[in-house]
């Protein structure tokens, strides 16, 4: 009996330290795994919301600032059919528009600065429409301004596109600036003043592909400054073919 009772506690102790190896066991994994509500709240949170796809206040919103710049458009138009608009407003208007455009791109949210690049462009690429209609479209200014105007536009370009490293704002400000001869084109062109110029230009742009190692800036103004004295030739800007081949050989050189 006594055999039989030792024997009982001995299998009763064994049972005992099980469950307390058990229960530590347990105690460890819950202290191991976070909870699931846990999860289940924190994946909620990261899920993104698609809330706004049936919320019809915000396409309302969308549309309205739709119908607000085609009426806008019209409105413009309309002026200019009926002469309402001089064309000193127009160039103004254009001025200000590609102000706009660079103050909002300069001041734009560092979560949005993807944005920033078109912005800037679109700014630039204003003022070179707005430096040829005053000069081409409708004489507004001389050509001493224009090219002043234009010239300080490149320069513009290319700074900004050293201070946001984007190399989109500098190929704007290359072709803008090898392009600025014939945006004011005229019959009593130089082309040792051509050659000059374009020799700026790509001086510029070589300093930049220098500094940045913009591969694609560095051949798109050696093709467009190739461009640039073709066309020089075809329109006849060179008096002299040889003395413009060998203008060519030199700045290549």
């Amino acid at each position: 009996m006594d055999a039989d009772n030792a024997s009982l506690r001995a299998r009763v102790a064994e049972l005992e330290r099980a469950v307390a190896e058990l229960q530590r066991g347990l105690a460890v994994a819950r202290q191991e795994t976070p909870p699931a509500v846990a999860t289940t709240e924190s994946t909620a949170r990261r899920a993104p919301s698609f809330h706004f796809v049936w919320d019809g206040e915000f396409w309302l919103n969308r549309l309205g600032i739709g119908l607000l710049l085609f009426g806008l458009a019209f409105l413009f138009k309309l002026s200019v059919d009926q002469g309402w608009i001089t064309p000193w407003i127009r160039v103004a208007f254009g001025a200000a528009l590609g102000s706009v455009l660079l103050v909002l791109g300069l001041r734009l949210d560092p979560g949005r600065h993807r944005f920033t690049p078109v912005l800037l462009g679109g700014g630039i690429a204003t003022f070179y429409i707005v430096g040829f209609a005053a000069f081409q479209l409708y004489g507004l200014v001389a050509y001493p301004a224009a090219f002043a105007l234009l010239l300080a536009v490149t320069l513009l370009a290319l700074g900004l596109a050293v201070r946001e490293d984007d190399q989109v704002l500098a190929l704007v400000g290359a072709l803008g600036g090898l392009g600025t001869p014939f945006l004011l084109y005229t019959s009593g062109g130089s082309f040792v003043g051509l050659v000059a110029y374009t020799c700026f230009m790509l001086a510029w742009t070589g300093a930049l592909f220098a500094y940045r190692g913009w591969r694609l800036l560095y051949w798109t103004a050696m093709i467009g400054g190739w461009t640039v004295f073709a066309l020089a030739y075809v329109n006849g800007l060179a008096a002299d073919p040889t003395q413009a081949v060998q203008d060519r050989w030199l700045l290549q050189a």
